[in-house]
């Protein structure tokens, strides 16, 4: 006789992704949050260095963490979604 108790694996917080559009999204967001970041060190750089002002770059400068934020939201949603189905926690009610 043992009194040892075996924890289950707990695969329900799990930090990677479920499936393959989650994991694109996630990787295409953090990829696009590294390249803005990249491509603000370079602008702001050229912008010093020429002392030149251009529309076009600063409204991708705005519009790219947007983007890559919704894409690791998204992630992040489907992930959820994908677990739901299996939730044991879904019908607990108070």
């Amino acid at each position: 006789m043992t009194t040892e108790f075996q924890v289950p694996d707990d695969t329900q917080w799990d930090e990677t992704p479920r499936s393959g559009v989650s994991r694109i999204c996630l990787y295409a967001g953090w990829s696009l949050v590294v390249v803005w970041a990249v491509g603000l060190v370079a602008v702001l750089i050229w912008q010093a260095a020429t002392e030149g002002e251009s529309i076009r770059f600063g409204a991708l400068l705005g519009l790219v963490p947007l983007v890559a934020f919704g894409l690791i939201i998204l992630s992040a949603l489907i992930d959820r979604l994908h677990t739901r189905k299996t939730d044991p926690y879904r019908k607990v009610q108070k």
